[in-house]
């Protein structure tokens, strides 16, 4: 006798909506669902594995029929890909990270950043080495892509750190002349300093340093800088200290 046997496709789409089987024999042949992200699973009595099934994943017959219901259901059943994020430190000078592995459809923080580049701040990772941040340090993300065993590179992006470089003279800070300068740059202006304000005597400004001074009247330090290109690139903030001589 024959009997109808639908199909619940359970989050897929397309496939054979329904089949007439008939009791005793194999289930009819039947054409596959699809669901973005998993892949078929058969089809079967419930909505787990405990059930029993009647489709294996290539959609041929498991089992013969042997309900003598005039309508039955059989149910899709799907298993979530996975897929492997890798992490590339583009252009990093230190650390390493491991694969991670994802499933689809089950959300998961990234590694937390491992990389660091001389200079750089870390901003987030990109899908090219070239694109913009898109997720941020130890974000959740999920589905990164829908292939089976898939592969997805995360790049790291870096963005150039600035220093504030300021001037000192006797122990007070230069009004206005603090700047910002990019990591591995040179300063472009050095400060004018009234002489009459600051200074003693003849004294004239012999040059800047780095450490401050007691006395800035005194003999110049060995690392004194005196035009633009005596100072050194910027590698992190800086003060700098005038320092005057009589000569």
């Amino acid at each position: 006798k024959p009997y109808t046997v639908s199909f619940n496709v359970n989050g897929g789409s397309g496939g054979t909506g329904s089949v007439t089987a008939t009791y005793g024999s194999p289930m009819p042949a039947i054409t596959l669902p699809t669901r973005v992200g998993y892949a078929f699973n058969g089809y079967w009595t419930g909505t787990t594995t405990q059930s029993t099934q009647y489709y294996d994943a290539n959609g041929n017959s498991l089992k013969n029929w042997d309900k003598a219901n005039n309508t039955t259901t059989l149910n899709a059943l799907w298993i979530p890909n996975t897929y492997t994020v890798q992490f590339d430190g583009n252009g990093s000078t230190s650390g390493s990270m491991s694969n991670q592995s994802f499933t689809y459809d089950a959300a998961k923080s990234l590694t937390a950043n491992a990389f660091s580049k001389t200079g750089y701040t870390f901003a987030g990772w990109a899908t090219s080495e070239d694109g913009d941040a898109v997720y941020a340090d130890k974000q959740s993300v999920s589905n990164l892509t829908n292939v089976n065993n898939g592969t997805v590179t995360l790049y790291a992006k870096w963005t150039l750190n600035t220093y504030s470089v300021k001037w000192f003279v006797n122990g007070e800070e230069l009004t206005g002349a603090a700047t910002t300068v990019a990591h591995g740059n040179k300063i472009t202006t050095i400060p004018e300093v009234d002489l009459n304000t600051y200074c003693e005597g003849s004294d004239v400004l012999a040059g800047w340093t780095t450490a401050p001074m007691e006395n800035a009247s005194v003999a110049a330090p060995a690392n004194l800088y005196k035009t633009i290109e005596d100072f050194p690139t910027v590698e992190e903030p800086q003060n700098y200290y005038a320092v005057f001589a009589n000569y």
